[in-house]
């Protein structure tokens, strides 16, 4: 459990600002899901199950059905901790006297668990596209591959580095809360550095490769063609 210093009340409100961040990020993502749900049982439940078909699927339902868990936790957390509003005044209410929420350390990795498994589904998908576009060359197998292996590893090294509750104050007045937080920064800058580092790698080839078939296309007088690169350039750089 980490001890926190700082003013409680902006603490609260701290808190208060993340839980209904994470729950704008949910409200959008079902809003998606809805919009595009209609085009899934067109596109995909009318075809033959493949790998990559059963892979975008545990991706999009996966995520569904774990946000309804995580948007429950994050408004009625293990061990009773809790923040009302009451006259314009933060009040604390703590069941638990100088002891962390008990469901905290397994509820802490249940987000992260998540987003590291998204995550790993979206680096291979991109990966297997920008091979496929580059007819699997092997100079670009050697730099992709690698890349996407070490952004999926140091995302999930970064879930050992969580920390399971944290507390402000002491005694009667100690306010515990159960928020997955790093233990240092470290973790956070390397898996964010991997990532910024893959992204723009895909999306640097990608343009690359639909630039070279688009300048292509129009030399060959191609019908169609552009119709085509600008497909895989929506798909493939983003």
């Amino acid at each position: 459990m980490t001890d926190s210093s700082g003013d409680p009340e902006e603490i609260a409100s701290s808190i208060i600002v993340l839980q209904y961040s994470c729950l704008a990020a949910i409200v959008l993502y079902f809003y998606d899901f809805l919009l595009t749900f209609s085009q899934e049982v067109t596109v995909i439940w009318g075809r033959k199950m493949s790998k990559n078909m059963a892979l975008l699927l545990l991706n999009r339902y996966l995520t569904l059905f774990a946000y309804i868990p995580t948007s429950t936790l994050l408004f009625d957390q293990p061990g009773q901790f809790g923040i009302e509003l009451v006259s314009l005044q933060y009040v604390y209410i703590e069941d638990f006297i100088n002891n962390a929420p008990k469901g905290c350390p397994s509820f802490i990795y249940f987000p992260g668990v998540l987003s590291a498994t998204g995550q790993a589904i979206v680096v291979y998908f991109s990966a297997v596209r920008t091979l496929a576009i580059y007819e699997r060359s092997f100079r670009v197998t050697c730099v992709v591959v690698p890349l996407a292996v070490a952004t999926v590893a140091v995302s999930a090294w970064s879930l050992t580095q969580l920390d399971s509750s944290f507390s402000v104050g002491e005694g009667l007045e100690a306010i515990h809360a159960c928020f997955p937080l790093l233990q240092s920064s470290d973790p956070f800058i390397v898996s964010w550095s991997c990532n910024m580092v893959y992204d723009i790698l895909i999306f640097g080839l990608v343009v690359t490769k639909t630039y070279r078939m688009r300048m292509a296309f129009r030399r060959l007088d191609v019908h169609g063609g552009s119709r085509l690169v600008n497909k895989l350039m929506r798909h493939g750089a983003f």
